[in-house]
């Protein structure tokens, strides 16, 4: 039994959740600190970049993520507001971008 003081972490969102799984992969304890009654499913994050997939792998949680996903083929370029540019990329180009598509 670990006589360590936890670690406090404010929010359980998705940033809040990952960290503790991190800590108590490490053997860390954690507290997670949420002033919500529930978990929200009305994320604001659109995108998983390379660095965080790789992150999210270690734990075994990126596969099941991308599994899930929403996966776009269309690049868009905008200024403010307004659409600037637009690539449409393919699905073989946009399959070989991705690390763990």
């Amino acid at each position: 039994m670990s006589t360590a003081t936890p670690i406090a972490i404010v929010g359980a969102g998705p940033v809040g959740l990952v960290l503790a799984l991190k800590l108590a992969t490490l053997g860390v304890p954690s507290v997670v600190l949420e002033s919500e009654p529930d978990i929200s499913e009305e994320l604001r994050a659109s995108t998983f970049h390379p660095p965080s997939l790789d992150m999210l792998a270690e734990l075994g949680l990126a596969a099941p993520l991308i599994a899930q996903a929403r996966k776009d083929y269309l690049l868009r370029f905008a200024y403010v507001a307004a659409i600037v540019a637009s690539v449409e990329l393919g699905l073989d180009l946009a399959l070989s971008v991705g690390r763990l598509a």
